[in-house]
C-alpha cells in the first residue's frame, strides 16, 4: 500500500526531480516506510511505501522488470501468490515476495488484459519503454484512487487531489459538483470532482497514455454480471454459497506481513466479517484478532452492547475509543484536509478515529465491512425497491413485514417510496427544502441523474450497480481511503472481492430481502458464527455519531457560513434554523472546506 505520483511533461522537456519529490512528499501519510524516484526521458515517477508484503528492501518502488518495465503502485493484488505460480510455469522468475513484481510479470505476460487477472484493489503506472506509453489502472470498484489534470505543459496524476492543487492557476470550485452535493447531498457520481480541472479515473477502467503524440486513452476493463445459476439456487444453497465465498475473500485479505485487525461495529457487516477473520487469524499467528470500536457518548448511538457480544463470542482483542464533542473538535479541520472535498456527515469523523486508534495500536491493516449494505441491500431505503418487485398480492403483506424488522413507521414507509421511485417528487422536495439557493444555481442540479436513481429504484438489480458504480458506494470508499491512509493504515473490504459482489446480484431476489429482513442470506449464512442478536438484528445505527451534540451551537456555525464568499454567491440569506441537520452540516462544511483550500467560485 502507497502513494504514487506522475508529472508527464507534454512538450517534451526533461523532468524536474524537486517538481516530482514536491508532490510525493505531500502524500507522506501515504508510506511513511519508504520513497522512490525515477526521471524518464519527459516524465517522473514518485512513490510513497507503505510495506505490508516482503518488508525487505526487495519491495522498493518505482520497481523494474528488465530494463524495459517500471511500476510505481498503489494496493494490494489479493490473488498475487497464484497469478505468480501460473507465471512461473509460464517460465517467470520472480526475485521478491512482493505483489507488485508480479503485476509487472503479468503485464509483461498479458498486457493490458492483466487486469482482469487481478482480484484486489489498485492503482497503478507502468512505464513500457518498448511502447513508449505510461499504462494506468484503477481497480474494479475504485477503492483505490486515481487522480489526473492537464495543466499546460503537464499531465499530472496522484493518489490524492493535493498533489494537483500547486500547479492550478487558481483553486476554483466546480460549481455544478457542488450544487448536486448542497441540495442533493450526492457526491462522486461521476469523474468530476469539487476543483475545477481535477478529474479522477473510473473505476473498473484503464488509462493508456502514449508518449510519443501524448494522446490518452481511456477505457472500461470491466462490467458486473450476473451469474444465472446463482439465481436458481435453493434459499439454503445460496446462504451456503454466499458463506463460502465471504470466508474465501477473507481469507485471501489475511495474506499480510504486518499485524491485521478489523473495524468493529457491532453491526452485522462487521461482526460476520470479524467472526470468519478471528477464526482465521487465529489458526495462522496462534493470536486473537484485534479489534477497533469507536463508541459514543450519547445512549441512542452507542453500540457497545453490540460488540462486547461479538468480541466475546469471537475471543478477540478489543480497543475502544470514546467520540465526543472534543473529539469532534480537535478532528474536523484535520479530515477536511485529509478527505480534500466536502463530505456527507460529521459521522465520517468517527472512522478517521478509529484509523488513528488502529495505527495506535499496531494494526497497519484492518478488515471493514464497507460494501456490505451496498450488495446486501442492507439500507431501509431499499424496501420501495423490495415492494415494487413483488407480485401484486405479496405487496400488503410484504409492506407489513418491512414494517417489522425495520425502524420506519408506516407513514415514513410510503415516504420512502414516493420520495425514491418518483424523480419529479424528490425534486420538489429538493427545491422546497432548498428554495434558499438562487435560481440560476438550483438550474445546476442534474435532474438526468435524479430520474434515473429514481427508475433504477423499481429494479433490485440495477439499483445494486447504481449504489456500487455511482450513487453511494464511491464517496464512501473515498472515505475508507482518506480516513485510513491518513493515519499510515491499509483498509481491505472484503465484501467487495469482485467475485462475491456478482455472486450478491446473482442471488434470486426473493432472497434478497426476505419477509422484511435485509440481508436475508447473510444473517442466514451467519448466524451459526454469530449471537442471534447481531445476527438477526434490526436496529441498524449506520455508524453514527452524537450529531446532535455536534451542531448544537447553530450561532458559531451560521457565523461560520457568513463568510463563505462561495455560500454569499450560490444562495440568497441562509435561514436560521435550518430544519434539515444535515443539509446544515453540508453548507458547513463547504465553508470550512474553502477555507482550508484557499477555493475561489
Amino acid at each position: 500500500m502507497c502513494g504514487i505520483s506522475g508529472i508527464i511533461y507534454r512538450d517534451n522537456r526533461s523532468p524536474d526531480l524537486q517538481e516530482i519529490k514536491m508532490i510525493t512528499d505531500l502524500i507522506t501519510h501515504r508510506g511513511p516506510d519508504d520513497e522512490g524516484f525515477f526521471l524518464g526521458p519527459q516524465f517522473a515517477f514518485g512513490l510513497r511505501r507503505l510495506a505490508i508484503l516482503d518488508l525487505s528492501p526487495d519491495g522498493h518502488q518505482p520497481m523494474w522488470r528488465g530494463e524495459e518495465l517500471c511500476i510505481i503502485f498503489n494496493g494490494e493484488i489479493y490473488n498475487y501468490i497464484e497469478i505468480r505460480e501460473e507465471l512461473s510455469q509460464a517460465g517467470y522468475s520472480f526475485r521478491t515476495g512482493t505483489d507488485t513484481e508480479v503485476i509487472l510479470a503479468a503485464y509483461d505476460h498479458w498486457g493490458l488484459d492483466c487486469v482482469t487477472r487481478f482480484n484486489g484493489m489498485w492503482s497503478f503506472a507502468i512505464y513500457d519503454r518498448r511502447k513508449q506509453l505510461i499504462f494506468c489502472s484503477r481497480d474494479r470498484f475504485g477503492i483505490k484512487p486515481f487522480y489526473y489534470a492537464k495543466v499546460g505543459d503537464r499531465f499530472i496524476f496522484g493518489s490524492e487531489i493535493k498533489q494537483i492543487l500547486p500547479f492550478l492557476t487558481s483553486v476554483k470550485a466546480n460549481v455544478p459538483v457542488l450544487m448536486n452535493y448542497l441540495a442533493c447531498a450526492l457526491e462522486d457520481c461521476n469523474s468530476d470532482t469539487f476543483f475545477q480541472g481535477v478529474l479522477k479515473l473510473g473505476a473498473s477502467h484503464n488509462l493508456v497514455y502514449d508518449l510519443r503524440t501524448h494522446d490518452l486513452d481511456i477505457k472500461p476493463y470491466f462490467k458486473l454480471t450476473l451469474d444465472p445459476g446463482v439465481g436458481e439456487l435453493s434459499e439454503l444453497e445460496t446462504s451456503r454459497l454466499y458463506r463460502s465465498e465471504l470466508e474465501r475473500s477473507v481469507r485471501l485479505r489475511l495474506r499480510s506481513d504486518v499485524k491485521v485487525g478489523v473495524a468493529l461495529s457491532g453491526g452485522l457487516d462487521s461482526s460476520s466479517i470479524s467472526a470468519i477473520a478471528s477464526r482465521i487469524y487465529r489458526e495462522q499467528s496462534r493470536l486473537p484478532l484485534s479489534a477497533i470500536t469507536i463508541l459514543s457518548t450519547d445512549p441512542d448511538t452507542n453500540e457497545e452492547a453490540y460488540a462486547r457480544q461479538v468480541v466475546q463470542h469471537c475471543g478477540l482483542d478489543w480497543h475502544t475509543l470514546m467520540a465526543d464533542n472534543h473529539a469532534y473538535d480537535d478532528h474536523i479541520e484535520r479530515t477536511i484536509r485529509n478527505l480534500e472535498e466536502p463530505f456527507g456527515s460529521p459521522s465520517i469523523l468517527l472512522q478517521h478515529m478509529v484509523y488513528h486508534r488502529a495505527r495506535e495500536a499496531g494494526c497497519i491493516v484492518m478488515l471493514g465491512g464497507q460494501g456490505g449494505d451496498e450488495t446486501l441491500l442492507g439500507y431501509d431505503r431499499y424496501f420501495p425497491a423490495y415492494l415494487m418487485s413483488l407480485p401484486l398480492r405479496r405487496k400488503w403483506s410484504g409492506f407489513r413485514e418491512s414494517l417489522r424488522s425495520s425502524q420506519l413507521s408506516a407513514l415514513q414507509m410510503l415516504g420512502y417510496c414516493g420520495y425514491f421511485l418518483s424523480g419529479s417528487l424528490r425534486l420538489r422536495h429538493i427545491r422546497r427544502k432548498c428554495s434558499f439557493f438562487r435560481d440560476p444555481f438550483m438550474d445546476l442540479i442534474d435532474t438526468d441523474l435524479l430520474k434515473t436513481l429514481a427508475a433504477n429504484n423499481c429494479d433490485i438489480v440495477k439499483l445494486q450497480i447504481q449504489e456500487l458504480t455511482s450513487s453511494q458506494l464511491p464517496h464512501l470508499l473515498k472515505y475508507e481511503d482518506r480516513n485510513s491512509m491518513s493515519n499510515s493504515v491499509e483498509s481491505r473490504l472484503p465484501f467487495l472481492d469482485y467475485k462475491l459482489v456478482q455472486t450478491a446480484l446473482s442471488i434470486n431476489n426473493n432472497f434478497k430481502i426476505k419477509d422484511g429482513w435485509t440481508k436475508s442470506t447473510l444473517r442466514r449464512g451467519c448466524d451459526d458464527i454469530l449471537p442471534s442478536e447481531i445476527a438477526w438484528r434490526t436496529r441498524k445505527i449506520c455508524f453514527d455519531g452524537p450529531e446532535s451534540d455536534w451542531l448544537k451551537d447553530r450561532k458559531a456555525i451560521h457565523a461560520v457560513l457568513a463568510e463563505s464568499r462561495i455560500l454569499g454567491e450560490i444562495t440568497n440569506k441562509i435561514p436560521n434554523p435550518i430544519a434539515d441537520p444535515l443539509l446544515l452540516w453540508r453548507l458547513y462544511n463547504v465553508a470550512r472546506w474553502e477555507t482550508v483550500f484557499q477555493v475561489g467560485s
